[in-house]
């Protein structure tokens, strides 16, 4: 009996992993892109892509208004679909409790960005192909 219990815990403890309750991870392509507003590039501002049912993707543009997406990992893209995008202004970064990207948090809408902060109703919207995409292109009237 106690070879039996012996051999039963060493199997045990041979195969860790077994039993994860991890969800799997959908594939992301890379995405990237820049934000325009009143025909100049849109610098420091967070641009978040929602779906419907799936992960946030989301940036933080660089001096010239590009960016590049990161759903799971710094930069690693987004799952292709349609997203409705929100636009807020960039600030301190914040690590979600599940330990994946950090993402910026906003302060305060900044003026003319108010319209764009609710992904709901800024009327932005983009569709990241199967293939992904490094010209994405965001407009904002100001």
């Amino acid at each position: 009996m106690r070879a039996e219990i012996s051999i039963i815990l060493l199997t045990l403890t041979m195969f860790p992993g077994c039993g994860s309750t991890q969800p799997a991870r959908a594939s992301t392509v890379p995405a990237s892109g820049v934000v325009i507003a009143d025909g100049k590039p849109l610098a420091n501002v967070s641009v978040i892509f929602k779906s419907k049912g799936g992960p946030a993707a989301h940036a933080t543009t660089d001096a010239d208004g590009k960016f590049r997406l990161s759903t799971y990992e710094t930069g690693d893209g987004a799952i292709p679909g349609e997203y409705r995008i929100a636009i807020v202004p960039a600030s301190a970064h914040v690590r979600p409790a599940s330990g994946r990207v950090p993402v910026r948090v906003p302060s305060r809408p900044q003026a003319g960005l108010t319209k764009y902060s609710n992904s709901e109703s800024s009327g932005l919207i983009q569709v990241i192909p199967a293939s992904g995409s490094s010209t994405l292109r965001i407009e904002l009237a100001q």
